[in-house]
C-alpha cells in the first residue's frame, strides 16, 4: 500500500518516521515509557495467582523504593489467547491515567532462574502496577461486618466504645464511605471513556493509602 505522503514529495526517512509514530499511537506499549528494563524490576514474595502465572509483590527502580505488584505470564507456555488478554490489559492500563485508578508502570520481559524453574532459564513477562497495600474494599467491608456482629454479642454489651481495642473498632465511618464513593465514581467516569461495559464490585476495588484505586 502506498503511503499518501510519498505523493507530496516527502523523503522516505520522514515517511518511515511518520509510520512509526502512527504505530506508536495505535499501540502505547511500543512507547519506551512503558518498557521496563529487567534490571529495574525486583521480584519479592508471591501475593496471589492469576490465570496464567503468579502475582508478586516487588520494587521498581535501582533504588528499589517504589513498591509494586506484578502479574506474571510464563512466555514459554503461554496460550495465544492469554497473550492477547495480557497485552490488551496492559494497553488499557496505559491509557487509564487517573488519581483514582491504579497506577500502571509498564511491562517487562525478564529471564528467571530459581527453584521454580528447576535451575533453567525461563522467560517471563510481567505487567507492573502500583501495590495496593490497603487490600480490597471487600476485605474492609467483611471486617466491619464481623466486628459489628461481635459487638452485638453479650460479651460486648456493656463495654464502653472508647475502651475498645483498635482491632475491635469499625475500620471506616460514614465520611470515609462517602469519600470512597466519590473516588469510585470519578475513576469510573475515566474508565467509561474507554469501556462500554464496566464490572464493578468490592473485590475489584483496592485501597491505595486513603484512596480507592
Amino acid at each position: 500500500m502506498t503511503n499518501p505522503l510519498s505523493s507530496h514529495g516527502v523523503d522516505s526517512a520522514t515517511i518511515r518516521r511518520h509510520e512509526q509514530q502512527q504505530q506508536q499511537q495505535l499501540d502505547p506499549l511500543t512507547l519506551p515509557q512503558w518498557m521496563i528494563q529487567p534490571s529495574e524490576l525486583h521480584l519479592g514474595k508471591r501475593i496471589g495467582a492469576g490465570g496464567c502465572g503468579w502475582i508478586y509483590q516487588g520494587t521498581l527502580g535501582s533504588g528499589s523504593s517504589v513498591k509494586i505488584a506484578c502479574k506474571e505470564v510464563i512466555s514459554a507456555t503461554i496460550d495465544p489467547e492469554d497473550l492477547y488478554e495480557f497485552e490488551h490489559e496492559a494497553r488499557m492500563l496505559a491509557q487509564l491515567n487517573h488519581p483514582f485508578l491504579i497506577k500502571f508502570y509498564g511491562v517487562c520481559t525478564k529471564t528467571i532462574n530459581n527453584e521454580q524453574t528447576l535451575g533453567r532459564n525461563e522467560q517471563r513477562m510481567y505487567l507492573v502496577t502500583e501495590l495496593a497495600s490497603g487490600g480490597s474494599l471487600e476485605e474492609k467491608i467483611e471486617k466491619a461486618m464481623h466486628i459489628q456482629k461481635l459487638l452485638k454479642t453479650k460479651a460486648y454489651a456493656n463495654v464502653d466504645p472508647s475502651r475498645l481495642t483498635p482491632d475491635m473498632k469499625i475500620p471506616f465511618d460514614g465520611i470515609q464511605t462517602t469519600l470512597w464513593a466519590l473516588q469510585i465514581a470519578a475513576g469510573m467516569v475515566r474508565v467509561g471513556f474507554f469501556l462500554y461495559s464496566i464490572d464493578v464490585c468490592s473485590r475489584l476495588l483496592f485501597l491505595c493509602s486513603s484512596f480507592i484505586c
